[in-house]
């Protein structure tokens, strides 16, 4: 009897250690290139917590990070994402990830993988962009998206500065004026998109009124390629700070909503 009452003990509490097992939460993942797929080591990686916390942590020289049992807590709501400094040369493109510790929730162990983009150092002073014509959103892409990339980079890792749009048009457009205040609100709204705050950003709309190459040198190209390439040159919408007094906000992140449901 009292062996099976030592069995019955022993079976009961395997079983509760395996279940309080089971409903630990574990969550890992790797970050890499998102070209090369090469494991990226010493990315920052930051969990915050509904409860108020901000946990954080390294990726390992293969790539790996994790966030333990320990440091997860059951009925929790969280958000994880990467820090990336412009000293090691890459943003993040995956975004943040929510996820929550609820007894609802079948897979405890919870992937997320961190794709990364590898930049190249934008020249502050002569960071341009070139409009198609006629259009307000359509631009040159061939390096833009990098470099704008890292200019909205730039402009998180320095909440104190302010910068002004400048936005131009070529003689052969149409409502110069009105195209290229389009194209410099059309920009800023890109910079707010990515976080950046909407008093930070000034757009000055100069239409026609300092362009690259003057309408009488245009007029001395002999062929019209020549004149195309002059025309597209003053199409030209160039950002350059102009104030670095900005109130910084120093409280730290908090997560409002992840949309998770227990």
């Amino acid at each position: 009897m009292r062996q099976l009452l030592l069995l019955i003990f022993y079976s009961t509490s395997t079983i509760q250690l395996s279940n309080a097992q089971d409903n630990k939460f574990l969550l890992s993942g790797n970050t890499t290139d998102c070209k090369t797929h090469k494991n990226i080591k010493g990315v920052e990686l930051k969990l915050f917590c509904s409860d108020g916390r901000t946990l954080e942590t390294f990726s390992d020289s293969l790539g790996s990070y994790y966030f333990d049992s320990f440091l997860l807590k059951k009925n929790m709501k969280y958000v994880v994402t990467t820090e990336v400094t412009r000293d090691l040369g890459y943003i993040n493109s995956s975004g943040r990830y929510k996820f929550g510790t609820f007894d609802s929730v079948s897979n405890k162990n919870i992937k997320q993988d961190f794709c990364l983009v590898r930049i190249e150092p934008c020249t502050l002073g002569t960071f341009r962009i070139y409009f198609k014509k006629n259009s307000e959103e359509k631009y040159y892409v061939d390096t833009l998206s990098m470099d704008l990339e890292s200019y909205i980079m730039f402009m998180n890792d320095n909440p104190s500065f302010v910068i002004e749009i400048n936005s131009n048009c070529s003689f052969d457009e149409k409502n110069p004026d009105s195209l290229s205040k389009k194209r410099a609100e059309y920009l800023k709204n890109i910079l707010i998109k990515k976080g950046i705050n909407k008093d930070r950003v000034v757009i000055k709309a100069l239409g026609i009124k300092h362009p690259s190459v003057t309408k009488d040198q245009i007029n001395k190209f002999q062929s019209l390629k020549e004149k195309e390439e002059a025309n597209r040159s003053n199409r030209i919408v160039f950002f350059q700070i102009i104030r670095k007094d900005f109130p910084v906000d120093n409280k730290s992140q908090k997560i409002i909503d992840t949309n998770d449901t227990e």
